[in-house]
Parts: structure tokens; C-alpha cells; sequence
């Protein structure tokens, strides 16, 4: 890569979903964050402005403060992106439309949630404190 070449210049500026693969832990679990945007290369460079971002994205500031204490403990992540998607009886999603982004991003962090030995970042993922507290009665 080229000195002064910021890596979100390499991304697309289109719509699509993107994964954050911390690896495994020290307990042996994976770590992920997914999540979706209309531009990748817009959503990365919020990612990597979050520190001095003066927005209202809490979610950027969050996972830019994982990234920061993960690479600073000397961990790797994997970056994934994908900007297509084929829905089950094979149309292709049109991933301009927030539905769809949202649908797709949600499906991903819900297989995510139901695999073992993998913890998911997104804020809704870990359910079961809220099951251990008994802040939800089926009753």
C-alpha cells in the first residue's frame, strides 16, 4: 500500500454489508461485528474518524475503541465486505434500500448469534443478560 493511502479509499462507495473478524479470544471465542451501510468506503472512513467524530454515532465510537484495543494488544482483523446479495428463491436484493441492508444485516448477526463459540458485538446481541436479569417475562 502506498505511504499516506487510506485503506477506506480502497473500499466501494456503495451500499452493502461488512464484517469485523477479531479472531478467537483468549477463552476461544470468535469475535464479530456486522454490520451495513450505503457506503462502504464512507462507513469505513467513520470507523477510522470515530475518535475526532463529533456525530451522534455511538456505534462508531464503540467499535473504533475495539479496533483500537484489539490492534493495540497486537490482534489482526479480518475485514469482509460483500455488496450483493441473492435472496432464497434466487432474486437479487437491491442493497440501495435500507430494507434490505437492514434485512440482510440482521439475518447475518442472527446465524452469528446462534453458532457456538462465536460472540457478536452488535449492541442487541447478547440476549441472555437480559434473559438472567429477568427483565423479560413471557408471562
Amino acid at each position: 500500500m502506498r505511504s499516506g493511502c487510506r485503506p477506506s479509499r480502497l473500499l466501494p462507495a456503495e451500499p452493502g454489508l461488512y464484517r469485523f473478524d477479531f479472531g478467537v479470544d483468549d477463552e476461544g471465542v470468535r469475535v464479530i461485528y456486522i454490520g451495513e451501510s450505503v457506503s462502504l468506503r464512507q462507513r469505513a472512513s467513520n470507523y477510522r474518524n470515530a475518535k475526532t467524530d463529533r456525530s451522534r454515532q455511538r456505534t462508531s465510537r464503540r467499535i473504533h475503541k475495539e479496533v483500537v484495543a484489539h490492534l493495540s494488544a497486537g490482534g489482526a482483523i479480518e475485514f469482509a465486505i460483500a455488496t450483493a446479495l441473492v435472496l432464497a428463491h434466487g432474486q437479487a436484493a437491491d442493497l440501495r434500500l435500507k430494507s434490505a441492508r437492514r434485512l440482510a444485516e440482521n439475518a447475518a448477526v442472527l446465524s452469528a448469534q446462534m453458532q457456538s463459540g462465536v460472540a457478536v458485538l452488535n449492541v442487541d446481541a447478547d440476549l441472555t443478560e437480559v434473559d438472567e436479569a429477568g427483565k423479560e417475562d413471557d408471562a
